[in-house]
């Protein structure tokens, strides 16, 4: 490669990794495909593609590119959680299949202290599986282990748009089981606050509606 090409390409990754990181999806996928195609070894750009589909709500797409990151990089636990999470949403009727890829990267979350963030990713899978009492289960579990004070702290000290899905996933949990109201807005608004592109934003803005509604 030329100094011009790798000059370009460059330019091309931090302009797309600018976007993404900044919220504007729409904006940046486009740019990591391109990215990508040109860099298919790049395994941080990859995963920030994937995640970025994921986050619009392309879970074909999060799927194919996770997979091909987990063709790179056998071990890469974000990739695992993030193809179990786009399995998850595409609705596939293996619910199982989604829940052993989050359980074989559980020790090593637990080890980072993150166990919290797996209890949420269970229960907001076999949320969509359609087991809510599983569900329930699971995210008790999650906020034994301080989920909502772990977002707390992100948002504190990083408050990137990597953590929003989280944000939206216990608020929409929480909202749909009727665990706590309040906190439920709180972390459907962050949510909308950190990634208002997300595939979530609609129904955040649909439980806020109908949250105000009955509050008021």
């Amino acid at each position: 490669m030329s100094f011009i090409s790798w000059l370009r390409s460059r330019r091309l990754k931090n302009e797309a990794m600018s976007e993404a990181s900044a919220g504007r999806l729409r904006q940046a996928v486009p740019l990591l495909r391109e990215y990508v195609r040109r860099n298919p070894r790049d395994a941080e750009a990859m995963y920030r593609l994937a995640d970025s589909e994921a986050h619009l709500g392309n879970s074909d797409e999060a799927e194919r590119w996770y997979r091909d990151l987990l063709g790179l990089l056998p071990d890469h636990a974000e990739a695992k959680e993030g193809l179990a999470l786009a399995m998850a949403e595409r609705r596939l009727a293996d619910v199982a299949s989604a829940v052993r890829l989050i359980e074989e990267i559980r020790p090593d979350y637990r080890r980072m202290g993150l166990d919290d963030f797996i209890c949420l990713d269970l229960a907001w899978v076999h949320h969509l599986g359609g087991d809510n009492d599983t569900a329930r289960r699971h995210l008790d579990q999650a906020r034994e282990h301080g989920i909502v004070e772990s977002l707390a702290e992100v948002d504190r000290y990083y408050g990137g748009i990597e953590f929003s899905e989280a944000h939206y996933r216990l608020g929409i949990l929480l909202a749909i089981l009727g665990e706590d109201r309040e906190k439920a807005a709180h972390h459907l608004r962050r949510g909308l606050d950190l990634s208002p592109e997300s595939t979530y934003a609609r129904e955040a803005v649909r439980l806020l509606a109908e949250h105000g509604e009955k509050d008021g």
